[in-house]
C-alpha cells in the first residue's frame, strides 16, 4: 500500500507538471480576443483544473485501502484524459492563422461554434463573452439610472408641471427596472445556457443606449417644455383675451408639443397607446397653463 500511494503521488505532481505547463503555454498565446475575456477564460479553466487536482490530493490522503487507490487511479485517469483534451483544443490555436481566429471567436460569440471543434473552449469563452458583457452592461444602466434620477429631480421644472415630468420619466424608470431583473435572471443560466444569455444580454445592450439616447433628448425637453421659461412662452400677453377655455389652451399644446412628446413615448408604448398617454399628459398640461393665465 505505502508503493501504491507513492507511485499515485507521483503521478499526481506529475499531472500538476502538465497542467502547470499547460496553463503557462495558454497564458503566452496571443490571441484576438478582449484581454478581460481572455482572462477570464483562463481563470475558468484554471479554477475547474484546480478542483479535480483538489478532489484528487484529498482523496488519495484518505485511502488506507486497495479499494480506494483503485479509485484514485482512475480519478487520475480521467484527469489525464481531460488534460489531452485540453491541449488538442489548444492546438488550434497553435497552428491557427490570426483570421482563422478571428472568424473562431464571432461564430463562438454568435453561437456558430461546431462543438466538435473545440467544445470545452467554446463552452468556456462562451461564458466569458457574457459575463464581461454582464459587467459592462451592468455599469452602462448603473449610470443610465444615475442620469435618470437626476433628470427626475424637480429643481427646474415648473412647479404644476412636474407631475407630468415624473410621469413621462417613469416610463423609463420602468423599463431600466424590467432591465435589472432580467440581467440578475441571466446570471443564473451563464453556465448552462451561455447562448441564450448571450441574446438577452445583447438585448439589454441596446435597450439600455436606447434609453440612454432617449435621457439626452429628456434634458432638452426639460428646458423647452417644462421650464419656467417654458411655461411663461406658451403665455403670450392678453392672453386671457386670447384663449377662452381650457380647451383653447389644450388645443394650442396640442399642435405645438404633442409630435415632440408622441416621437419619445412610441419608441417605448405601443402607438394607440403612446397616443392616448399623450392626449392625457397634454389635458394636464393645459390645466396647468390654464391655471397661469387665470392669475
Amino acid at each position: 500500500m505505502v508503493f501504491e500511494r507513492y507511485r499515485l503521488e507521483r503521478q499526481l505532481q506529475q499531472l500538476e507538471e502538465r497542467r502547470n505547463a499547460f496553463l503557462s503555454f495558454l497564458k503566452n498565446v496571443d490571441l484576438p480576443v478582449d484581454k478581460g475575456i481572455y482572462s477570464c477564460f483562463l481563470s475558468k479553466l484554471s479554477k475547474e483544473l484546480s478542483a479535480m487536482f483538489d478532489s484528487a490530493r484529498s482523496r488519495l490522503a484518505s485511502c488506507r485501502e486497495k479499494k480506494c487507490y483503485d479509485e484514485v487511479a482512475k480519478i487520475l485517469s480521467n484527469i489525464s484524459q481531460y488534460l489531452a483534451t485540453l491541449e488538442g483544443e489548444a492546438r488550434h490555436f497553435h497552428g491557427s492563422k490570426e483570421l482563422e481566429l478571428k472568424v473562431f471567436f464571432r461564430e463562438i460569440f454568435e453561437c456558430k461554434e461546431q462543438p466538435s471543434l473545440m467544445p470545452i473552449f467554446s463552452n468556456l469563452f462562451q461564458q466569458c463573452f457574457v459575463e464581461v458583457g454582464l459587467e459592462k452592461v451592468e455599469r452602462e444602466l448603473k449610470a443610465t439610472e444615475e442620469d435618470l434620477q437626476r433628470l427626475q429631480a424637480s429643481e427646474g421644472v415648473h412647479p404644476c408641471l412636474y407631475p407630468i415630468w415624473k410621469k413621462l420619466l417613469n416610463y423609463e424608470e420602468n423599463l431600466l427596472s424590467e432591465a435589472s431583473e432580467k440581467l440578475t435572471s441571466i446570471k443564473g443560466v451563464v453556465a448552462k445556457q451561455p447562448c441564450e444569455a448571450m441574446e438577452t444580454l445583447s438585448a439589454l445592450a441596446r435597450l439600455s443606449e436606447e434609453v440612454r439616447n432617449r435621457l439626452d433628448e429628456y434634458k432638452s425637453l426639460k428646458i423647452e417644455l417644462f421650464s419656467l421659461k417654458a411655461v411663461e412662452s406658451f403665455i403670450p400677453s392678453h392672453a386671457d383675451k386670447i384663449f377662452e377655455s381650457e380647451e383653447d389652451v389644450r388645443q394650442m399644446l396640442n399642435t405645438r408639443i404633442f409630435e415632440r412628446l408622441y416621437s419619445l413615448l412610441y419608441r417605448i408604448l405601443p402607438s394607440v397607446k403612446a397616443e392616448r398617454i399623450v392626449e392625457s399628459l397634454i389635458e394636464e398640461y393645459a390645466k396647468c397653463i390654464w391655471s397661469e393665465i387665470k392669475r
